[in-house]
C-alpha cells in the first residue's frame, strides 16, 4: 500500500495556526494586522511566498530573513502527530508529498517540520496534483494507493476510472478515521 499526503491543512495545520504566527510575529514589529491580513489574502491569488510577503513591509534582507526564521521556527509544532503516527507505521517506502504552492516555500516548510526524512519523495507542484498521482498509481499498479487531501479540487480533479488502484480520502475533520477505513477496506 502507498500513501499520499498533500501538506498544508493535512499533514501540516497551516490554518489558523500559522497565520496567526505570521500575523503576530509582524503586528510584534509594528504592523497592524488589517494590513498584513488584507496584504496576505491578496497575494494568496497566486503562489503564496512568505519572504516576497514579508518584503512587501521591510526592505532591510537581514530584517526579512530574521523575520522569516522567527515565523517558520513553528513549524515543527504544526505538524499533524495522528497523520504522523500512521506515516511512521507504514514506512518512508511507501509514503509520498504531494502539495501544491510555490516551490521553495512549500520544501522549506515541509524541512523545517521535520518530517521530510519520513517520505519516499516530495513533489510540489503549482496546479493540478493529477499527473503526479496518476503516475504514482501507475508506477504501483498492484498496490492500493491512497491519496489524502483537504481540498475537493485536487480530488475532483483525477480521473478515478482510469486509476483502479486509488482510494482518495477527504481530509476533514473526520479524515483520520475515514483514511483508517481506507486502509483496512
Amino acid at each position: 500500500m502507498k500513501l499520499i499526503f498533500d501538506f498544508d491543512d493535512t499533514l501540516f495545520r497551516t490554518t489558523p495556526l500559522f497565520k496567526e504566527r505570521m500575523f503576530s510575529v509582524l503586528e510584534a514589529e509594528g504592523i497592524p494586522r488589517i494590513q498584513s491580513e488584507t496584504l496576505y489574502k491578496e497575494m494568496r491569488v497566486k503562489e503564496f511566498s512568505l519572504m516576497d510577503y514579508i518584503g512587501k513591509f521591510f526592505t532591510d534582507e537581514k530584517k526579512k530573513v530574521e523575520l522569516y526564521q522567527r515565523i517558520m521556527e513553528t513549524c515543527s509544532d504544526l505538524v499533524n502527530e495522528e497523520l504522523m503516527s500512521v506515516v511512521v507505521a507504514t514506512g518512508k517506502e511507501n509514503c509520498y508529498i504531494v502539495t501544491n504552492g510555490e516551490q521553495e516555500f512549500q520544501l522549506e516548510k515541509i524541512e523545517m517540520s521535520g518530517i521530510a526524512p519520513f517520505f519516499e519523495e516530495i513533489i510540489v507542484v503549482s496546479g493540478s496534483k493529477k499527473e503526479v498521482i496518476e503516475k504514482i498509481c501507475q508506477e504501483f499498479p498492484d498496490e492500493k494507493v491512497i491519496f489524502v487531501e483537504n481540498r475537493e479540487i485536487f480530488l475532483s480533479d483525477l480521473d478515478i476510472g482510469k486509476l483502479p488502484n486509488l482510494k482518495t480520502v477527504p481530509y476533514d475533520k473526520n479524515g483520520f478515521q475515514k483514511l483508517k477505513e481506507a486502509m483496512e477496506g
